[in-house]
Order: structure tokens, then C-alpha cells, then sequence
């Protein structure tokens, strides 16, 4: 089905095809329209908002089927798409992989711009990357994530429970453990406090403006 073969292509691969403006065009709408129809099977609705996996909606190639296909599928605002574009001095700000940040942001301007041109809903402000190391507290980098984050921002998080299944299929385990213990804690609540924000859905954004935060992605 896929033009590919069974299985997508690895990141290095794809990103290589996308900058070389190589990618089979029509194979990349018809897998972005059966991944929409699949959720929308299975939960019986739109979702509130789409990304890709590491990123990869932002590509060449990608982000244009993707506005296509929401355009098509959705009343304009009622899906967002995730902006990973960022002033770069909000990221060397963070001191938190600020080398990854700028190279996503940079990636992200095409998808930035036709978003804005399209009318589609997406967040104003794009933090939470870091280096998944676990030898310093997870704790310190949300907080720098939140106290330069953007009018409506999304913080960009990967919490989880560690098992077989997951070792079995992605590279990022123990990291994910401390994410979720942090998020799951008193201690999460009282740094929104401090930032003057808290969690919302995409839909609260334009009810309620800035001094939000979208839920963890």
C-alpha cells in the first residue's frame, strides 16, 4: 500500500526525501487521510489537535498534504496543528538543547507560515525539548520550558509507563518515568502557578487567551 514497503521510512530517510523534495506525494496524503480515518474510527470524532511523530508534519512534503487534507476534512478551527516554530532567542532563553530547538523551529517555518495562510488554528508559543538525560531532575527543565513559553504555548512532553512492550519498540524508556512522575505531582501544579498558567484544551484557547497551556504532547 505504501510506497515505501510495509513499514515508513526511519526519520534520517524521510528527512533526507523531504529536503530533497523526493517524497512520493500521493503516498504521503493517502497515509495522512487513513491515519485521520483510523482515529476517527476508533473515537468517533475529529481530533482536538494533530502532530507528528518527531516532527515529522513539519516536513517539505508533508506539511502541505496535511493542511490540504484538514482543510478538506474540518470547519477551519476546529483542529489545531502543532507549531514548532519559536523566536530564537526564546530558546537559547531556555538553555535547553537550544541547538535541537533552533534546527526544529527552522524545519517548522514553511508549516508556520501556510497554517497562518490557511486560517488553521495552531499554539503561539513551543517548548520542551531537551536531551531526555536522567542525570538531572525533570523538575528544573519544565520550569524553564514554562517561564519562556509563548502567549499560548504547548509544552512538548513524553510521559509514560515503562514495560517490555515499549522497550521492544522505542529507544526512550526511564525518561518517560520521570516525566510522569513529575506531571502526576503537586510539584507540576505549583510551577503552572508561578508561570500564570494552567492546563487547557485547544478549544479553551481563543475563550480564554493567553495565561494557558496546552495539554502535554
Amino acid at each position: 500500500r505504501r510506497a515505501w514497503g510495509e513499514r515508513l521510512p526511519p526519520l534520517g530517510r524521510l528527512l533526507a526525501a523531504a529536503l530533497a523534495h523526493r517524497l512520493p506525494a500521493q503516498a504521503v496524503a493517502d497515509e495522512i487521510r487513513a491515519q485521520l480515518d483510523a482515529f476517527e474510527d476508533a473515537w468517533g470524532d475529529a481530533p482536538d489537535h494533530v502532530d507528528g511523530h518527531q516532527h515529522v508534519h513539519v516536513l517539505p512534503g508533508v506539511r502541505e498534504p496535511l493542511v490540504a487534507e484538514l482543510l478538506r476534512r474540518h470547519p477551519r478551527g476546529r483542529v489545531w496543528v502543532r507549531d514548532c516554530v519559536e523566536p530564537p532567542l526564546r530558546c537559547l532563553q531556555r538553555r535547553e538543547a537550544v541547538g535541537k530547538a533552533w534546527f526544529i523551529s527552522t524545519l517548522a517555518r514553511g508549516l508556520h507560515r501556510q497554517l497562518r495562510e490557511a486560517g488553521l488554528p495552531c499554539n503561539e508559543g513551543f517548548s520542551g525539548l531537551h536531551d531526555f538525560s536522567v542525570e538531572r531532575p525533570f523538575a528544573p527543565k519544565m520550569r524553564r520550558f514554562l517561564a519562556a513559553a509563548g502567549p499560548r504555548p504547548l509544552v512538548h512532553v513524553h510521559p509514560g509507563r515503562v514495560d517490555a512492550a515499549l522497550r521492544a519498540c522505542d529507544p526512550l524508556t526511564t525518561p518517560r518515568e520521570a516525566e510522569l512522575a513529575y506531571l502526576a505531582s503537586a510539584e507540576y501544579l505549583t510551577d503552572l502557578a508561578a508561570a500564570g498558567l494552567h492546563p487547557a484544551r485547544f478549544a479553551a484557547f481563543d475563550a480564554r487567551g493567553a495565561g494557558t497551556t496546552a495539554p502535554p504532547s
